[in-house]
């Protein structure tokens, strides 16, 4: 793989903007310094267990280490509870990620938040995107596939493209290097989402 095939998972890893604002909302005396501190601790915690996952993966397996990097490892108890803990760690974060998902649509679609809803509204919008998530997992193999269209597409929107166009259209009486460096991110995303998409395509075939 070259680093433009892997540039959009890393992108992905690293796309958390969509709940910011619901921690926001729920931290403790939000001031700007606790939001830092508590972003940049979990960007901190996550790229330290990015790094050992990936170290460990390497140092086992080298160069022939895949995605999937449990189906590597032979069956015992050790092995079990990994992917226990895996498997809790994807049921407990699908919640968090689908309230601002489910949130999102139902300002698109309706024109409200989803708990402005009718009930009926409500639990249809729901049980719509939980069966659609659950089909996409049943239906692709390799999970690196869809992490690196959501990293193409979704991430590349949310990382580069969406906070330099806001920054770029609300501080547009100023210029300086925040802003120059806004544009800067909003044309990378521009550039980097086709060509992360084209790329993945064509590793296919």
């Amino acid at each position: 793989r070259t680093v433009l095939n892997v540039l959009p998972l890393l992108v992905f890893a690293y796309a958390c903007h969509q709940v910011c604002f619901p921690l926001v909302d729920e931290l403790h005396d939000n001031t700007l310094l606790r939001c830092d501190l508590t972003f940049g601790g979990a960007l901190t915690l996550a790229s330290a267990g990015y790094f050992f996952v990936a170290l460990s993966g390497y140092k086992t397996f080298g160069s022939s280490v895949v995605p999937d990097i449990m189906s590597l490892y032979p069956q015992n108890i050790w092995i079990s509870v990994g992917r226990i803990g895996l498997a809790m760690n994807m049921a407990f974060s699908f919640p968090l990620q689908s309230f601002s998902f489910r949130n999102s649509m139902s300002v698109l679609m309706f024109g409200k938040p989803a708990v402005e809803l009718s009930k009926p509204l409500y639990l249809t919008l729901t049980y719509a995107l939980v069966f659609l998530a659950m089909f996409i997992a049943i239906a692709v193999e390799d999970m690196s596939v869809i992490l690196s269209y959501s990293g193409a597409i979704g991430a590349s929107a949310l990382a580069y493209i969406l906070p330099g166009v806001f920054y770029y259209r609300y501080f547009n009486n100023e210029w300086g290097p925040t802003r120059v460096l806004a544009a800067f991110m909003m044309v990378f995303g521009v550039i980097f989402m086709p060509t992360s998409v084209i790329l993945e395509a064509l590793k296919g075939h």
